[in-house]
C-alpha cells in the first residue's frame, strides 16, 4: 500500500511556462513548469535557490488568456539530470487568482 500524500491540494502536470526574478536580481528569465497546485509551484530554473528565497513569479495560463502575478518562497531547489528544479510556495496571490490556478491544475490532475 502506497503512503497518501499529505497535501492539501493535487499537483499537475501542466503546459506552463513561467516568468520570474529574484529580489536580489530582476533580471526576468524564463523556466517549464514541471507541476503546479493551488499553492505552489515546481519549474525549470537556470540555476539553483537558497531555501526561503523569494521569487517573484509570473504565469501565463494561454489558453485562458490569463496572466496570474504572485510570489513564491523557496521550499526546495536541486538539479535533476542537469537542469535546476525549483519548488515553490505561493503566496501574494488574490482570491480570484487562487481560484483560477486551482481550476487550471484540477483540469490536468490524473489520479
Amino acid at each position: 500500500m502506497q503512503p497518501m500524500e499529505s497535501r492539501r491540494y493535487p499537483r499537475s502536470d501542466v503546459p506552463l511556462i513561467i516568468s520570474y526574478y529574484s529580489e536580489e536580481n530582476s533580471e526576468e528569465r524564463k523556466g517549464m513548469a514541471k507541476d503546479l497546485s493551488a499553492n505552489g509551484i515546481s519549474f525549470e530554473t537556470d540555476t539553483t535557490y537558497e531555501k526561503d528565497d523569494i521569487l517573484k513569479l509570473k504565469m501565463v495560463l494561454e489558453n485562458l488568456n490569463k496572466t496570474i502575478e504572485a510570489s513564491g518562497r523557496v521550499v526546495r531547489s536541486e538539479v535533476f539530470e542537469d537542469k535546476s528544479v525549483t519548488a515553490v510556495e505561493l503566496f501574494n496571490v488574490d482570491y480570484e487568482d487562487f481560484i483560477t490556478i486551482l481550476d487550471y491544475s484540477l483540469a490536468y490532475y490524473k489520479k
